[in-house]
């Protein structure tokens, strides 16, 4: 897991920037010993609220990027 701070986006601009990376992520590749590996990522990304501290913030982040990983994995839930 990782975290990305991104300032002064609105919700629309935090899912296009999710997204891409996601895209970006899913056409790449890696070679291994094993063969070409081609990794996907799964994203939760939120925005931060007024009455947000940094355990509430991560706890959100956390949560919707496990129900994207429910959801099928490699995609994006943002709220």
């Amino acid at each position: 897991e990782f975290l990305i701070i991104l300032e002064n986006v609105t919700k629309n601009q935090l899912l296009a920037i999710a997204e891409k990376l996601r895209i970006l992520i899913e056409q790449s590749s890696i070679s291994a010993d094993a063969g070409i590996i081609h990794p996907t990522i799964s994203v939760g990304a939120t925005i931060v609220l007024p009455e947000d501290d940094s355990d509430s913030l991560l706890k959100r982040a956390d949560r919707l990027m496990y129900a994207s990983k429910t959801a099928g994995r490699n995609r994006v839930t943002v709220d």
